[in-house]
């Protein structure tokens, strides 16, 4: 049994160090459910180009020309493809994909690490840990929330990571053939995202440094050649958005020093400061490796974090030309900050690296140079979380409003203001692609929507009294299209759980169906703070008598429910 000890400790501390490693994942896994089932945005008007009345396109030609903006985006949308077949489009499903995605990264940027850092449990874990602070960074909810967007953007990013540590470990070998898995990488992120155009001048730079030889440079030469190519022939300028900025190198140079910074603050100057000095530092790093390291093997290992800031530097001034035409403030956008994180983790890794094997007379200066450092990366992490944690809370509030707007979805009801807010910014998209959700069972046409309409309540199990210690108000009858109303109001007390709301017309009938743990800050600035989901919302059958509607409330426990107050406004349904 002896000899079985070591293998099964040695398991078990592997085991304890991923653990350490990937732990910053928590700050989604806590909020996961909470992303909701719909999906969002863009993914609508991507799916639209791919179908064929109520199916998807067996057309080979539209999937090697799909395009979101004017991202060539075949290869994530084939997972949307795999998503629909496994949980009828369920938003989670691709959320799930995009985490994967992540921990993909966080694996091959830790194997990138100095050997003798790996071969260190506890260096291993903390550099590990600093790296998935980065990985998983809660800026970048906008992609995970978003699992449609996360597909697509850290799919190509999973690729370019992936590109520059086989260039890194091959460069050597003398071989230009062997660079094919490089070639390979490459091509396939000109069929994610448009990142890929900063990949190649990225391989090319390190190459260089690499000291590869002349076939490997044109190997990489071709390759960006021909993706530039096919970028080139298919590139359309969208009509809104701006044209491209060329003319003003110190506007790009703040866009894309906020682009950097705004992963650690959402103040714009203050963001435009840190990337500014993020930017030098990346200079100054960049050239002292060019011009003083002289050891093939230590410019192999710094190789692949000096492209990592080539490539999230590079995509911040492509960026910059394509969009500051839209103001700085949108270089703050949660899409950028996997991107942003990869410069970062490309500048400062290194730093950690050479402190590492630092060997000072003095033990002192070297315990003194790795708690800087730790100092440094603890900051980093801290204002990280402090920038982004409200950015997930925006998200998790938007995914509770999706409760609604899958009651619009599947009514069919006109609702494009709850669509807008809640699914995608245009509406347009999501009811034009309807047939097509409808037919193949997907999110929200994958189960019945029960209403209960007409369903009398027992009129004893109705109190006209008000609850002690809750406040309970039907505040908003929206007229719609159809003879239908949106309707909402809220109900809060300290220490109480809204159970169910009830919408009756005058003869206490059920007409509607709502959402409970609605998003309502007005109510939570004016009466407590813990009120911020104290809102329901929903759609009720008013015909021409809105006034006649009244709104029940039934708490956790209890099987009576209490008519709200009834105040603010009421609109008659709109013409259809």
């Amino acid at each position: 049994m002896a000899f079985i000890r070591p293998n099964t400790a040695s398991k078990t501390v592997w085991v304890l160090t991923w653990l350490v490693i990937c732990s910053p994942i928590w700050i989604y896994l806590a909020d996961f459910t909470s992303f909701g089932r719909l999906q969002n945005n863009d993914y609508y008007p991507i799916l639209l180009e791919l179908t064929d009345g109520d199916s998807l396109t067996s057309d080979p030609w539209r999937w090697l020309n799909l395009k979101s903006n004017e991202h060539r985006t075949t290869l994530p949308v084939l997972f949307y493809a795999l998503n629909i077949a496994l949980t009828d489009g369920h938003n989670l499903g691709l959320t799930f994909f995009s985490l994967l995605l992540l921990t993909i990264v966080l694996v091959l940027l830790v194997r990138q690490l100095d050997p003798e850092i790996r071969s260190s449990p506890w260096a291993k874990a903390v550099f590990g840990f600093v790296l998935a602070l980065f990985c998983y960074t809660p800026l970048a909810a906008h992609n995970v929330a978003m699992g449609f967007s996360g597909s697509i953007w850290f799919f190509a990013n999973a690729l370019a990571v992936a590109a520059v540590g086989v260039l890194a470990k091959r460069a050597g070998e003398g071989d230009w053939w062997s660079l094919w898995p490089v070639l390979l990488f490459g091509l396939a992120a000109a069929f994610s995202h448009s990142t890929h155009l900063v990949l190649w001048p990225t391989l090319i730079a390190g190459g260089l440094f690499l000291r590869l030889g002349w076939r490997g440079l044109i190997a990489l030469g071709s390759g960006m050649a021909v993706v530039v190519t096919l970028f080139a022939l298919s590139y359309e300028p969208l009509p809104y958005h701006p044209e491209m900025n060329t003319r003003n190198p110190w506007s790009l140079l703040r866009y894309a020093a906020a682009y950097l910074g705004s992963l650690f603050h959402g103040d714009l100057e203050t963001a435009k400061l840190l990337g500014g000095i993020g930017i030098v530092a990346s200079i100054l790093s960049c050239g002292l490796a060019v011009f003083f390291l002289r050891s093939a093997e230590r410019r192999t290992e710094l190789a692949p974090w000096l492209m990592l800031q080539l490539y999230g530097g590079g995509n911040a001034l492509v960026s910059a030309i394509g969009r500051s035409g839209f103001g700085e403030n949108q270089a703050l956008s949660s899409r950028y900050a996997s991107l942003s994180a990869l410069f970062w983790i490309g500048l400062l890794t290194p730093l950690g690296i050479v402190v590492w094997r630092w060997r000072p007379a003095k033990r002192g200066a070297r315990i003194a140079a790795l708690l800087a450092v730790a100092g440094l990366a603890a900051a980093a992490g801290a204002a990280m979380q402090a920038r982004g944690r409200p950015v997930v809370e925006r998200f998790v509030h938007r995914g509770s409003r999706q409760c609604v707007a899958e009651m619009a979805m599947v009514q069919k009801i006109p609702d494009e203001e709850v669509i807008r807010k809640a699914v995608a910014p245009w509406p347009i998209h999501v009811l034009n692609l309807r047939p097509y959700l409808k037919a193949s069972g997907h999110v929200p046409f994958d189960r019945d929507l029960v209403l209960r309409l007409g369903e009398v309540v027992d009129p004893a199990l109705l109190s006209e009294g008000r609850i002690e210690g809750v406040r309970a108000f039907f505040d908003n009858i929206e007229g719609l299209p159809g003879g239908v109303a949106r309707v909402a109001g809220w109900a809060y007390g300290p220490d109480t759980e809204i159970a169910e709301v009830l919408v009756l017309d005058r003869q206490g009938a059920i007409c509607g169906k709502v959402c409970v743990g609605q998003p309502r800050r007005d109510v939570a600035q004016a009466v407590h703070p813990d009120a911020i989901d104290s809102g329901w919302m929903g759609y009720a059958v008013v015909g021409d008598d809105p006034l006649g509607l009244r709104a029940y409330v039934r708490l956790a426990g209890d099987d009576t429910f209490h008519r709200m107050q009834r105040v603010g406004r009421a609109s008659p349904p709109k013409p259809d």
